[in-house]
């Protein structure tokens, strides 16, 4: 900087020269370097964040895939459990170890626990709504709760489900069938009690008279009307179809008419629902089986 001094008039003007930037060098690799601490202040920022939320992704992918396991592995047990319930009213301590030590397959990179707990004494309870409902039934309370662990992230999932086996004395049926039940064509024929197969229920009126069924029916298979089990057909006459009754809640007969069963054996009859016996005649789910039903 260089100054020149002109005295005018007893007055002193200083005049000031500036030469160009000269009181501003390293000015621009301040500002510089403040931008490159910024920007790898938000390229760290960014890295943190992605890095978290990829730890966040692979966690719940894992803990995903280990309650499906936990999923498949109740359902497994669930269904191993109910097997023993076709032979045994009452599963022994060694058959409900048997059923613990079940795994569901395709799971190998995970390991289970099983348990099987009855939560309650059994008791005796009347049977509300269903097809049982107004019966006396003894009732035991389970609970199984099934452990998956993911070998190779250690993720832990636990789900439980809770449900009743109810025994129901057979005595407060009128007629019980372990098999198939037949009714084909009889004289008049009217029934007071509870009706029940634990097979299908095949039933055809004679022409000239019905079948009454005045209390519930149900069949653990299929309710067939209008063909015999082996496959033989009724009278081609209308008069010889239908005229098969059974009281609806309010003790009303309703008609259960031909085509109204729970499976349809005229016409289209795929996919037959008897392929397995040969015995039997081929017939087809009835797709309105649900709402005709509930008029009974």
């Amino acid at each position: 900087m260089n100054t020149r001094k002109h005295k005018i008039d007893h007055t002193t003007v200083s005049e000031t020269h500036i030469l160009p930037y000269s009181d501003e060098r390293g000015a621009a690799l301040v500002v510089a370097l403040m931008i490159l601490v910024l920007l790898m202040g938000f390229v760290a920022l960014a890295i943190s964040k992605t890095s978290t939320e990829t730890i966040i992704t692979n966690n719940d992918i894992s803990e995903s895939q280990t309650y499906a396991a936990s999923e498949a592995a109740l359902e497994n047990t669930t269904r191993d459990f109910i097997d023993l319930f076709e032979t045994k009213l009452v599963p022994s301590d060694q058959d409900v170890n048997n059923v613990k030590l079940g795994v569901p397959a395709g799971f190998g990179n995970y390991t289970f626990v099983n348990d099987i707990t009855k939560t309650n004494a059994s008791r005796s309870i009347i049977m509300t709504g269903g097809n049982y409902g107004g019966l006396t039934a003894i009732r035991d309370s389970w609970e199984i709760r099934t452990f998956a662990t993911s070998t190779a992230t250690d993720v832990k999932v636990e789900v439980k489900r809770r449900f009743y086996s109810d025994r129901i004395p057979i005595f407060q049926f009128g007629a019980f069938y372990e098999d198939d039940l037949e009714l084909n064509r009889p004289p008049l024929f009217t029934f007071g009690g509870r009706v029940h197969s634990n097979g299908n229920m095949w039933v055809t009126a004679s022409g000239r008279y019905g079948i009454y069924l005045n209390s519930k029916v149900t069949a653990a298979g299929e309710i067939v009307n209008d063909i015999w089990k082996p496959g033989t057909a009724t009278l081609a006459g209308e008069d010889d179809k239908g005229k098969v009754f059974v009281n609806d809640a309010t003790s009303n007969p309703q008609e259960l008419k031909t085509g109204e069963a729970s499976v349809i054996c005229t016409g289209t009859t795929s996919p037959n629902v008897f392929s397995s016996n040969a015995n039997l005649p081929p017939c087809r789910k009835n797709p309105d089986w649900n709402t005709l039903k509930a008029k009974f």
